[in-house]
């Protein structure tokens, strides 16, 4: 039984946090999926691209970069269940960071009845500017390869935004994230749910765009290292690895810092997990997806039955929870499975229940209500 649902939280925890850890595997990909592929022109410290977009579906339109403000410009798909599943996630952040500018750029897909509709509905959730791709300058392939789909299909071909900003910063699929300083450059690309540590930076001027890019290239050098000791059980040595690359960074990485707690649990070392969840509770206090990433490495199938970690990750959870005032549905299911395992079924039938409640329809809603299901049959 525990063993479902441990999957399960897993598998959540993949779709709100990009960690590289493999659930059915228990192994590390060398080659983390936001790794730039195919030619890259597009580089952190580069002049932003120019915002050539279509029509502006929510907010106020924005035709340039002004200096001294800060702005992200996130990609995404209707088609993408992790893309869906984010948009609270993104709210929270516009509303904890007004001075910010989110523009959520949608791409990979054309237009039609049905996909206009279906956009035109999640934006009631989407509490930041929503626009549209421009398509005006598709080459004749591109339009023949959409009518091919047909008027009303949910994925399409690339128009200006994607092929300019994405496309050219070498990344596949979506969603990712750029971070645009006070100075119109590129200071950051990655995945959202890794973001916010980074504008905090940006914002109060601390952040280093040369640091960053040197970060990264160590990274990319240290992950391969990191996998190969994980996936050989050498787990000392891969908490060498993690703890480099968590050194190296210059903020907080949800990925990497639950990776890290979880290669500590491999090691064993109770105090040594105990001192670093107090380390992450009180140096990302107001960071929900910090909290929430290493909160699910703890609270996996292996260690379920160890109430030590149950409480560490309950902790982290019910902080998470707070920050996001109880309407982060991936926070309100991991909060759920840790309560189910503790015994307090009752508590976690109420909190799934309004996971599923919460939950937008087209990310992962029918894994919550499997969970929610399981939990009620599993109370009598």
């Amino acid at each position: 039984m525990r063993k479902r649902l441990a999957t399960s939280l897993l598998v959540l925890a993949g779709l709100f946090s990009t960690g590289t850890v493999r659930a059915a595997e228990d192994r590390i990909s060398a080659r983390e999926s936001g790794e730039p592929q195919g030619q890259v022109s597009l580089h952190i410290g580069d002049a932003a691209p120019p915002l050539k977009t279509g029509a502006w579906i929510k907010g106020e339109p924005v035709s340039q970069f002004e200096s001294g403000k800060v702005y992200v410009v996130e990609f995404w798909s209707i088609g993408c269940p992790g893309c869906i599943a984010g948009i609270p996630h993104l709210s929270h952040l516009q509303a904890k960071y007004p001075q910010v500018t989110l523009i959520s750029q949608n791409c990979m897909q054309p237009r039609g009845e049905q996909f206009l509709e279906h956009v035109k509905n999640l934006t009631t959730h989407m509490n930041y500017r929503v626009v549209l791709d421009d398509v005006a300058e598709q080459t004749e392939q591109e339009r023949e390869a959409i009518k091919k789909l047909g008027p009303n299909a949910l994925l399409g071909t690339s128009g200006t935004m994607e092929k300019t900003w994405k496309d050219a910063a070498g990344k596949v699929g979506v969603p990712y994230a750029f971070v645009v300083d006070k100075g119109g450059k590129i200071a950051w690309i990655g995945f959202p749910n890794e973001i916010e540590d980074v504008l905090k930076k940006v914002l109060d001027g601390t952040w280093s765009t040369e640091s960053q890019i040197q970060a990264e290239t160590k990274v990319i050098a240290s992950r391969k290292s990191l996998a190969d000791a994980y996936n050989a059980k050498d787990y000392a040595t891969a908490l060498k690895h993690v703890r480099e690359i968590n050194s190296t960074l210059q903020y907080g990485s949800p990925t990497y810092l639950a990776m890290e707690a979880r290669i500590l649990l491999k090691n064993g070392n109770v105090d040594e997990v105990e001192k670093f969840v107090k380390v992450v509770s009180e140096k990302y206090n107001d960071n929900d997806e910090i909290l929430g990433s290493v909160a699910s490495s703890l609270t996996n199938k292996k260690y379920d039955e160890d109430l030590l970690h149950v409480d560490l990750a309950e902790k982290l959870l019910l902080r998470a929870n707070e920050l996001t005032h109880y309407e982060s549905s991936g926070h309100l299911a991991s909060l759920a499975h840790i309560l189910f395992t503790k015994g307090e079924k009752a508590k976690a039938i109420e909190l799934q229940s309004k996971a599923v409640d919460n939950m937008l329809e087209g990310g992962i809603k029918k894994a919550f209500k499997n969970n929610l299901e399981y939990y009620k049959s599993n109370s009598k």
